[in-house]
């Protein structure tokens, strides 16, 4: 395997940490723990240490404890779930074809877990088979966070119960003692009681959503925007410049009260946060042209070339489906491209830039709602809605804002091979049904490059993309022999991020992470050693498959299919897998866009 072609930071401030006392942001108190130097009391032993409880770490969990390891899991805040829960992306960004071949089984498990919460509460009979709470046009199935919590928590208790699975909840990861390549230990704070405790294991699995492990255990890392000339990607910039973090967003939910008015104090410095987001007011568009030549946005009417309005966008509850009792009125999640918060400094090393930058993004959030109920334009040529209430409970927080930004790209990892725009992109694979065809291949996925830009103000179109394979390469660091990437801090390029970083795709990278370290463990192997190892990598391939998790993309294959397994691992054991592919069509379909 060749090494990276782009820049790599190594961060040595990460490493000179380790003998000094730590500072620790909390994402969630938006606040700073100041941890102790001296070694934890407690130590903890087992096979796996996954950091972070998002949907990477929760199916690395799932995957690692199947295989009869211990396993413990860490989250930061009090929720599991990630994107899908923490952050308030509850209507699920996915593929058209995830309920059937578009997902891992687990996946899919998870999916009609949330399902089953509803199905009880519809007015009708029987509910819809692929019912959808929000009859959103954004998504096939958007919940209530705290359902996704609870599906989360229903799908590990199992393991938990065991005693296989272990999970620490509000703590993280301050501290890293590494041996030569090898990391020995990992220290944990507990960010309200500042309680600490070592972990030793086996392998050690970064599920976090900022590559929280990365820089304690000194793994090569990129923060940024690579150069043209060294990814080769046509959407590259000319200069790397490591400013280039894609922009974040704190959600939250609004409930309609129709006849009611709950003013929303308007939050400090309004008009500042404003300016600072270069906005005036009215605010521009929250959907489609940033130009805002489709005209001011309303609420409730049919944007101009989509299915719906912003209110339906994505809408978490459609009231009318349900009995009142249960869901009296109707929830929409905003969670949209205008209130991104796109100054930076979530990727800093400095945990007091990131704590300022994460304050101004949760101003500009409260500062959107404030110009909901008061300034935006409505239909009838009046301005605001003072029928909007912000749920204060919908996100499990103080303030109604999700628990912890929608982050939407990760410090990533310097891996032995990083996936590019050229491997993925469709204007860029001329002829083909796939993206490029990696024989180490592990996980799936389909997305459009959608990337959200942050300070440099890129204006890179979003581009549609084949269906594409995440090799274990790209879970694999350069020189740490027991570390793997289990979710969005994957080797991935600042371009290829932003078609990597979606719900279904984190939870087979980190399925795929949970099963090698399963494969690692029982044949006595780091990573690197089973990449070089063709039948232990087919093994690991193996272990994937018969779970359910496809490493090959067929649009008319489902995981439930007799012929899953046959048709997921053909291209691995024949002659040439891609010539294979391309020519087959025995469980292929045409329908790929």
């Amino acid at each position: 395997m060749g090494r990276p072609l782009f820049l790599v930071l190594t961060l040595l401030a990460g490493l000179a940490q380790r003998a000094t006392p730590a500072t620790v942001l909390d994402v969630q108190c938006l606040s700073l723990v100041h941890v102790a130097e001296s070694a934890p009391p407690d130590s903890i032993a087992v096979d796996v240490y996954i950091a972070g409880g998002g949907l990477g770490g929760c199916a690395a969990a799932l995957a690692a404890c199947d295989a009869g390891l211990r396993v413990l899991l860490s989250e930061e805040t009090r929720w599991l779930g990630g994107q899908a829960t923490a952050e308030g992306v509850s209507a699920l960004d996915e593929n058209y074809w995830v309920e059937t071949s578009g997902a891992t089984r687990s996946y899919q498990r998870f999916r009609a877990l949330i399902r089953d919460h509803y199905r009880p509460l519809c007015r009708a009979t029987p509910p819809p088979a692929r019912l959808n709470p929000g009859n959103c046009w954004a998504s096939a199935l958007a919940f209530e966070p705290a359902v996704g919590v609870a599906a989360l928590d229903s799908l590990l208790a199992p393991h938990c119960a065991s005693g296989a699975l272990s999970i620490l909840r509000r703590w993280k990861p301050y501290r890293a003692e590494v041996a030569g390549a090898r990391v020995v230990a990992v220290d944990l704070v507990q960010l309200d009681s500042a309680a600490r405790c070592r972990v030793r294991s086996a392998y050690y699995l970064d599920a976090t959503a900022l590559g929280d492990l990365l820089p304690l255990v000194g793994a090569h890392y990129t923060v940024g925007a690579e150069s043209r000339n060294v990814t080769g990607e046509p959407s590259a910039p000319a200069l790397a410049d490591s400013r280039c973090e894609a922009a974040f967003t704190y959600p939250f939910v609004v409930e309609a009260r129709p006849g009611e008015s709950r003013p929303w104090p308007a939050p400090p410095d309004y008009a500042r946060v404003v300016a600072d987001a270069g906005f005036d007011d009215p605010w521009p568009l929250p959907l489609g042209s940033a130009s805002g030549d489709a005209g001011p946005p309303t609420l409730h009417a049919t944007l101009p070339g989509a299915p719906g309005s912003l209110w339906t966008y994505r809408r978490l509850i459609d009231a009318t489906q349900f009995d009142p009792a249960a869901h009296a009125c109707a929830l929409t999640l905003v969670n949209w491209p205008t209130m991104d918060y796109r100054g930076g400094g979530l990727l800093s090393a400095d945990p007091e830039q990131q704590l300022a930058a994460l304050r101004e993004a949760k101003a500009l959030s409260l500062a959107f709602f404030h110009w909901m109920q008061t300034a935006m334009p409505r239909a009838d040529g009046g301005v605001g809605h003072p029928e909007l209430r912000l749920l204060i409970a919908a996100m499990g927080s103080d303030d109604g804002l999700a628990l912890h930004p929608y982050v939407r790209e990760s410090r990533r990892l310097a891996a032995w091979t990083t996936l590019r725009e050229q491997d993925v992109a469709k204007a860029l694979l001329p002829g083909r049904r796939r993206g490029r065809f990696f024989r180490d291949a592990v996980a799936i996925g389909h997305y459009g490059l959608d990337l959200h830009p942050g300070p440099c103000a890129e204006t890179i179109s979003s581009e549609a993309t084949r269906p594409f394979q995440i090799p274990l390469v790209a879970l694999v660091p350069e020189r740490i022999e027991n570390l793997l990437a289990a979710g969005r801090c994957l080797g991935v390029t600042h371009i290829t991020a932003s078609c990597t970083r979606l719900h279904p795709i984190e939870w087979a990278i980190g399925e795929a992470a949970g099963a090698a370290a399963a494969e690692c463990v029982a044949s006595d192997l780091a990573p690197r050693a089973l990449l070089a190892d063709p039948a232990a990598l087919l093994r690991m391939q193996r272990r994937l498959v018969s779970r359910g998790a496809p490493i090959v993309w067929y649009a008319d294959l489902a995981t439930d299919d007799p012929r899953f397994q046959e048709a997921q691992l053909a291209p691995f054991v024949g002659a040439d897998g891609d010539s294979l592919l391309e020519l087959s069509s025995n469980y292929d379909s045409e329908a790929w866009q």
